[in-house]
């Protein structure tokens, strides 16, 4: 895949679109950095708001890229009574909330401000959840979030340990790795120092180690040249012996060889299968038996037939 070659580039600032990378808004980047202005103007605004409510929330799945493509400001609110009152401030600054027509959270809430050119949507996650699966105990993600400046505006983003992991378990929950994605948690492990220990931890806690491993070895091929690599490397000694992690190493061989190979890469559906059969006999072992991965996938097939029907919350 050629495009791996790309990324170190697009992380240094290129414009993909010189680079020749297609299907951009797919990939979650953007032919023009005034795409990313706009959308960070946005935020900013967002996050003064919630400043001056002074209730805790977490800025998720932000890609730190100049080109990133991100159509909605994403927020974790855990707390039910800082979610009541961002309801009531949107709502008074002429946000119209809604609901998805197949609801994975039954107070997830999309809020969306209209305007001559372009439209504002912020959506409101109440856990760290992903349709029906879950990645991180309540609570975890708030208490860990760091300080950063959008366009001068504090915002509180998740510490670069769980960026990481919520980037990589949000594009497995969705079934799809895009290039922008990769590109951003690459950034991270290049730029901050990552913990290893405690992201394996709370991967194996919610049988979601499979998902990271595909993505480092990704990351591993892009940045070979990097002295990171035996960093990466070591990460991936450490999680490889999983069968799904196995599993994922032979597909990603696989589409090494094909070169016409292009992202955005769409995680198999055989994979998801063994990973909800283990998911499965896990649980009864333990008698806490769980179908989050078939939910989740069916859940995924639903919203994909049903994406542009919502309806607004009463």
């Amino acid at each position: 895949m050629k495009e791996l070659e790309m990324i170190p580039q697009i992380i240094e600032g290129k414009n993909p679109k010189d680079l020749g990378i297609s299907n951009l808004y797919a990939n979650k980047l953007s032919p023009s950095v005034y795409i990313k202005e706009s959308w960070m103007k946005s935020a900013s605004w967002i996050a003064s708001v919630l400043n001056e409510l002074k209730v805790e929330y977490v800025l998720i799945k932000y890609l730190d890229l100049p080109y990133a493509y991100m159509q909605d400001i994403d927020l974790l609110v855990e707390k039910k009574e800082d979610r009541q009152v961002i309801f009531s401030a949107l709502r008074e600054k002429g946000f119209i909330p809604y609901r998805s027509l197949i609801p994975p959270h039954p107070e997830k809430i999309e809020f969306v401000k209209h305007r001559c050119k372009n439209q504002i949507q912020v959506d409101i996650y109440p856990e760290p959840s992903w349709w029906k699966i879950s990645y991180a105990p309540a609570g975890l993600i708030s208490s860990k979030r760091i300080e950063k400046k959008i366009l001068g505006t504090r915002a509180y983003v998740p510490s670069p340990t769980h960026d990481i992991y919520i980037i990589i378990t949000h594009s497995y929950a969705h079934g799809t790795i895009t290039l922008g994605e990769l590109a951003h948690v690459t950034k991270l492990v290049l730029n901050y120092p990552i913990r290893w220990s405690s992201l394996f931890q709370l991967a194996r806690r919610y049988k979601l180690e499979h998902s990271i491993y595909f993505y480092l070895v990704l990351i591993n091929e892009a940045i070979e040249k990097n002295p990171k690599v035996r960093e990466i490397q070591e990460a991936l000694r450490e999680i490889n012996y999983y069968l799904l992690s196995r599993k994922f190493r032979d597909y990603t061989s696989k589409l090494f060889k094909v070169r016409k190979a292009h992202f955005p890469i769409k995680i198999p559906n055989s994979i998801r299968l063994l990973s909800a059969i283990r998911e499965g006999i896990t649980g009864l072992w333990k008698n806490e038996p769980s179908f989050r991965e078939l939910t989740t996938y069916y859940l995924l097939v639903l919203e994909n037939t049903f994406t542009k029907h919502r309806k607004v919350c009463v």
